[in-house]
């Protein structure tokens, strides 16, 4: 019988040809992952196993302010730019992201750190890192860092602390007497109403509001504060009596109101008070 024997040019050109094919998919693999990357809103940094940063995204030039070409090769950018900590002290060295990420084995979530401008503004970053291993591999061949703008936030958390530190102040200093209620109790009062009721912060706070009012005009703010609730209306004035803990009785002029949250659930009441006694 005759064998029919293997062509090794044929066996070699169609090991060629499939090696080409996987080639071009890996390249094609490459080019769509490199797509997703460069589009992501996130700064992508990679680092290897020595911290030297080997790759990265266009938005982490975008984050950063450097090119790329700038970053590869170097120990990321807080060797390159001057930054700070959240608490704006010189960030060192050994508070890197990716050299706290080694010390401690584990990956970080949400580290904060600014980058100095030449203008002196602090842009602010935070920061995630995660280890880069091979399957079957316990160690590591390098890290990958993410990077987010939070700038905005930052300043919009502080401008909200700036007016939560004003409305402070006013509400303390006010003359009139000012009070959250919550349920019928007071769970904010300011030092004038204390005045007025003659009773000490502590002693008003959780205390009933009906407790407080003369045993005739106990109900009398009812019917208008259910409107409040219902919508129907913003707020509501009254003159209503009130027994101080001397035992004396004081008049009041109070204006109420209803502070809700952004999607319109009540939060709590909202009252004023001017001590009327003397005019009355």
């Amino acid at each position: 019988m005759t064998k029919t024997r293997r062509n090794p040019d044929l066996s070699a050109t169609a090991e060629r040809h499939a090696l080409e094919e996987a080639l071009e998919a890996l390249r094609e693999s490459e080019s769509r992952f490199r797509a997703v990357i460069d589009s992501a809103n996130e700064g992508i940094l990679v680092y290897d196993a020595a911290l030297i940063v080997t790759a990265g995204n266009a938005a982490a030039e975008r984050i950063i302010g450097l090119p790329l070409a700038e970053m590869i090769g170097k120990a990321g950018f807080t060797s390159l730019l001057p930054c700070v900590r959240e608490d704006g002290s010189p960030l060192a060295p050994e508070d890197r992201p990716t050299r706290i990420t080694v010390r401690s084995g584990k990956p970080l979530t949400g580290q904060v750190l600014g980058i100095v401008r030449e203008d002196k503004s602090i842009t602010w970053l935070e920061a995630n890192t995660g280890f880069l291993r091979r399957p079957g591999e316990s160690g590591f061949y390098g890290i990958v860092s993410t990077i987010s703008d939070i700038t905005s936030r930052r300043q919009a958390e502080q401008a909200l602390r700036d007016s939560e530190g004003r409305f402070r102040t006013t509400f303390q200093l006010a003359a009139s007497g000012i009070c959250e209620v919550v349920d019928g109790r007071f769970v904010r009062v300011n030092r004038s109403l204390c005045e007025i009721l003659g009773y000490t912060e502590r002693e008003l706070l959780g205390k009933g509001v009906k407790e407080l009012s003369h045993p005739d005009d106990r109900d009398v703010t009812d019917a208008e504060r259910a409107r409040i609730r219902a919508g129907e209306i913003a707020s509501a004035r009254f003159e209503k009596r009130y027994l101080r803990k001397d035992g004396a009785v004081i008049w009041c002029e109070i204006a109420i109101a209803l502070v809700r949250d952004v999607f319109g659930m009540p939060l709590y009441e909202v009252a004023i008070f001017d001590d009327i006694t003397e005019r009355k």
